[in-house]
């Protein structure tokens, strides 16, 4: 239990025993200034929301509603949250923006009659964020994003040679629209030094996978045999973490039959091996966001006898890493950096909140969260970086809160400018009396 839950629970305890003895009800709390605490305040706020009908994000346990306030009482107040499944866990968690704060509570639950929630008003504010740009909510507007490079491998180490030896490659990923073309013929002059010839193969759906495919896809790691004629190179895991060989195949089927079974099955596939004049070889999966749906294999033969060593097995993962890195970009850069297909849901001088209909890009900008943005306001595109600082689903809508940390001083100013005249707009509205109902978008 976190210590700010703690402390609410003792309060909200001593509250109730402090109003027993003053001759109260405890769940008369609601009806009294209590010194000290801010129940005027959050009891204001949510009439505030009721009003508006702003709506009000709801987290219970890993699922998330949208929902708006239907009442509010002395100590209790009740949303409506459409889609709501109760289970035994009694607390929900409330994020909602109002008058360029946002605010979040924890709050206790205090029954639920189908889709209508109701809820003890806590005493007190938990989490109040004052924003320093107010938000603008936007409709029907759309914006561009892509992936900016960031070293795959990190910058010390195997990372900072990485980032020395294949200098070429990098440049072509940390351009816009990487030129594939270019990267392959890199690359297979690359694996021609290692072995003199390659194959690089991508998996159909129905197509049944090999063992040393099954190994690949299931470990994620490049498959190294560096002897055919050496069967512990099959059965055994090479030195370094960064390949792997049969060793856990072999240790599944010693398991369930026997050892003398597995090693018999292995001297088969080795024999196999040997007769195709195979002598070393490697198998490095490619990935597209992060799914492996191939692999580059290289190989070299008895006749030659020339040995692949770990050195060059490594060398293999890591191209075979950067082609998969450079297309996902590409894919990425001709969908959501060619077409205006993420929705913006609010913008401000600070930052962005758009949405996504694809949960695989979600997914993947998890661990890809440094982004170029390209905004079309007033007949032109206004240039960004930033940083990815949230993340929520809603459905099968996936939002993505990110916060501006580059752009062109001139960018700054015009999106400036854009967002004065939208508040002039809106005032000027405001003025001549509503015309709905007015919806504050949460962050």
């Amino acid at each position: 239990m976190s210590l700010l839950r703690i402390q609410q629970e003792v309060e909200e305890y001593l509250q109730k025993r402090i109003l027993e003895l003053l001759g109260g009800r405890p769940e008369e709390a609601g009806r009294f200034t209590i010194l000290g605490s801010d129940i005027n305040e959050i009891r204001h706020i949510f009439y505030y929301l009721r009003m508006n009908r702003a709506p009000v994000q709801v987290q219970y346990q890993l699922e998330s509603y949208s929902a708006q306030v239907l009442s509010v009482e002395d100590t209790l107040a009740t949303l409506s949250v459409p889609g709501f499944e109760e289970t035994a866990f009694r607390r929900i968690k409330l994020r909602f923006s109002m008058m360029n704060t946002f605010y979040q509570f924890e709050v206790i639950l205090s029954r639920v009659r189908g889709e209508e929630v109701t809820f003890q008003l806590p005493f007190y504010i938990q989490s109040a964020t004052r924003r320093k740009y107010p938000r603008h909510p936007l409709q029907r507007a759309y914006l561009l994003f892509n992936t900016v490079y960031r070293p795959i491998f990190g910058t010390r180490g195997i990372g900072q040679i990485v980032e020395e030896k294949h200098r070429h490659l990098i440049a072509e990923l940390k351009k816009d629209f990487p030129d594939l073309s270019l990267m392959l013929r890199i690359i297979a002059d690359d694996l021609v030094s290692i072995a003199g010839d390659y194959q690089l193969q991508f998996y159909k759906p129905e197509q049944k996978k090999s063992l040393m495919e099954t190994t690949i896809s299931g470990e994620d790691k490049t498959l190294f045999i560096a002897s055919t004629e050496d069967i512990n190179s099959y059965i055994y895991k090479p030195e370094t973490n960064l390949l792997v060989a049969y060793n856990r195949e072999f240790k599944t089927m010693a398991a369930a039959s026997s050892e003398e079974e597995a090693v018999k099955y292995f001297k088969e596939l080795q024999l196999a091996e040997m007769r195709r004049h195979v002598y070393s070889y490697v198998c490095a999966p490619l990935h597209l966001f992060g799914k492996v749906i191939g692999h580059i294999y290289i190989e070299t033969d008895l006749i030659h006898r020339k040995r692949i060593f770990a050195d060059d097995a490594m060398r293999v993962g890591i191209l075979a890493d950067l082609l998969s890195y450079g297309m996902t970009k590409t894919v990425i850069a001709r969908s959501y950096f060619a077409k205006p297909i993420a929705e913006i849901m609010n913008l401000s001088m600070a930052g962005v909140l758009f949405r996504v209909s694809s949960s695989t890009i979600y997914d993947y900008l998890i661990d890809h969260d440094l982004l170029k943005l390209k905004i079309p306001l007033t007949n032109e595109y206004l240039s960004f970086r930033g940083e990815i600082t949230r993340m929520f689903s809603e459905g099968t809508r996936y939002h993505l809160a990110l916060r501006f940390v580059d752009g062109a001083d001139d960018d700054y100013r015009k999106l400036e400018q854009f967002l004065y005249a939208d508040t002039r707009m809106r005032l000027r509205g405001k003025s001549r009396g509503p015309t709905g109902p007015l919806t504050e978008l949460h962050e």
